[in-house]
Formats: structure tokens, sequence, C-alpha cells
């Protein structure tokens, strides 16, 4: 059974627009707070900043990852390759596409 490409390239756009909308909504967040500073009153209030920062630039970054992996899969929907696994060079699963529309490998 064929798969539904155009069904898998509207999931991938939307993923797409659902995680640029939230990084953008981080970077909004983080130059508020930025604009609103002011300085720490003690160390724990310190930690609690540097904690915030690192947990928002670890989302960010797999964010951004995921959305060159989209960028990835919607390429490999335009060269015909969809679907496929890199590695072993059969079909992967649909409903494993369903679940990350945006991977290259088979669940095996």
């Amino acid at each position: 059974m064929a798969l539904d490409l155009q069904k898998f390239r509207t999931k991938l756009l939307e993923e797409k627009k659902r995680i640029l909308q939230h990084l953008y909504a981080m970077a909004s967040e983080e130059l508020r707070r930025e604009l609103d500073w002011g300085e720490p009153k003690d160390l724990e209030e310190w930690g609690n900043i540097t904690l915030s920062e690192e947990l928002m630039d670890k989302i960010a970054w797999r964010e951004i990852y995921t959305v060159e992996e989209i960028d990835e899969a919607l390429k490999r929907i335009e060269e015909g390759s969809y679907g496929v696994c890199e590695k072993c060079g059969r079909p992967i699963e649909e409903e494993r596409l369903e679940f990350l529309p945006w991977t290259r490998y088979c669940a095996k």
C-alpha cells in the first residue's frame, strides 16, 4: 500500500510551524526577561536563572534539530525516497511515520 505523501507533507509542515512558533515565543520571552532583568538577590536566584537558561537552550537546540530533520523529510518526499529506511532500504512502517513523520529509519 502506498503512503499518502500529501498527508505526511501536511503533518511535517504543521509540526514545523508549531515548533517555529514555539521557538519564536521562547525568544520573545527571553527578550522580555532581559529587558525586565534586575540583579538577582541571592545565590539561589542566580542558580534558578542559570538552570532555567540551560533548560531553555536544550529545548531550543532539540527543536532546531527537529526542524532540520523535518526539512530533510520534506526533501525526501520531493525526491521520492520518503518512507524508505536509510539503513536497510526497507519501507518504514506507516505507524512509525504517523508518530515520527521525519524519521529516517524503520523500527528494526
